[in-house]
């Protein structure tokens, strides 16, 4: 019996999304906020990160031999032209359900070129139908397995179509669940592919289920990401907010101490005594002691040039890390849920060197991160 998965039937077997749109190839297009928040930011930047589908999966379960699966990458870059990475990982796993992602078999295809770039144990073939769109048939084990494929964190996607000799149901991940919501370091955009982000390369030695809600340039304390938070299941909640508002100058000290005590009042409101840690910024020497706004000066990041007064409302990251920390202080004492980390624990000045353009920690940058932060915390920090 041949099987065939297409439209809106793929839904079930898409995880960690907050919306899925039908696609122009008869298949679904993840979106990470609801379609209602997308309303509410008229910014490019906003609707591109928010469309790589970062932390979402394709989870399906199967007796057959082998599952094809057909997405359509997107050619379309990020503004400013620079192309995204569409870059996905297909993992197997045990019949059971996603067991321990790193021990896994996994590959990772370049859904732009159709090449496999690097290569464990699954035993994979790849098929370029059209256009860009990539099919490619994953042989199982005898008796069943879970496919879980990393959808791209740096390009949008579509999901065309699943497919076996078999039925096809669901996959199970009943794993712990990690939320995390922060700026263009944690979405990570230079990894290599999506298990190379920090926090997947986080969640996977955790061996826990990964929300991602890290949107690059866009951690602006904004409510509907904080609605959205609110509204979704979660046993660890971590986030990290001030950057991107000196980046973007779009707050000022007035404005932001407020905002983010409003944003933690909103998760709040659905995770009471959800274990909630709040991240300082890591070292950003441009704008440590320089207000905002950054600029793109060739891939190169500087402060905007201006002459300005002494301005005391002005936000450097300095500042911003200086308020989260004093809002975190502030709550702690109602709040035993709460804690602070500072991010310079992660990436400090000794760092700085592999800020590739004075603002993104390089790939390595990314990993020694990751290692920080597995190293501060060695399992799971819940309970």
């Amino acid at each position: 019996m041949s099987v065939r998965i297409t439209g809106t039937g793929l839904a079930p077997f898409i995880v960690d999304a907050a919306d899925l749109v039908e696609g122009p190839h008869g298949g679904l297009v993840p979106h990470r906020l609801t379609a209602r928040a997308r309303t509410q930011v008229n910014d490019l930047l906003f609707r591109w990160v928010e469309g790589n589908a970062a932390g979402v999966r394709v989870l399906a379960a199967t007796d057959a031999d082998a599952l094809t699966v057909t997405v359509h990458g997107t050619s379309i870059a990020m503004p400013g032209g620079e192309p995204g990475i569409p870059n996905l990982v297909v993992r197997v796993h045990p019949r059971s359900g996603v067991a321990d992602p790193l021990a896994a078999s996994a590959r990772v295809i370049d859904i732009a070129t159709f090449d496999v770039l690097a290569v464990d144990t699954v035993s994979l073939r790849i098929d370029r139908i059209e256009g860009e769109s990539c099919t490619f048939t994953a042989d199982l084990p005898a008796g069943g397995a879970t496919v879980e494929v990393l959808l791209p964190h740096g390009a949008p996607l579509e999901i065309v179509a699943l497919e076996a000799d078999r039925p096809v149901e669901p996959g199970v991940d009943a794993r712990p669940r990690w939320l995390h919501h922060g700026s263009s370091i944690s979405h990570s955009t230079n990894a290599p592919d999506p298990s190379r982000t920090i926090p997947q390369q986080v969640a996977d030695a955790w061996n826990v289920r990964l929300r991602n809600l890290a949107f690059g340039g866009n951690a602006q304390a904004d409510q509907f990401t904080a609605r959205m938070i609110r509204d979704t299941p979660a046993d660890l909640i971590t986030l990290c907010i001030g950057v991107n508002l000196v980046n973007a100058d779009s707050m000022r000290e007035r404005t932001f101490l407020p905002a983010l005590h409003g944003f933690l009042d909103t998760v709040r409101d659905g995770h009471p005594t959800t274990p909630l840690v709040l991240i300082g910024a890591i070292i950003c020497p441009i704008h440590e002691d320089t207000p905002g706004p950054v600029i793109d000066d060739g891939g190169t990041m500087r402060p905007s040039r201006r002459d300005v007064e002494k301005d005391e409302g002005a936000l450097t990251v300095s500042r911003a890390r200086q308020i989260a920390y004093e809002v975190a202080q502030a709550r702690m004492a109602e709040d035993p849920h709460l804690s602070w980390v500072d991010g310079l624990e992660f990436f400090g000045a000794d760092d700085a060197p592999l800020l590739t353009d004075r603002l993104h920690p390089s790939p390595g940058g990314n990993d020694l991160i990751s290692e920080r932060i597995l190293s501060r915390w060695g399992r799971f920090p819940i309970g």
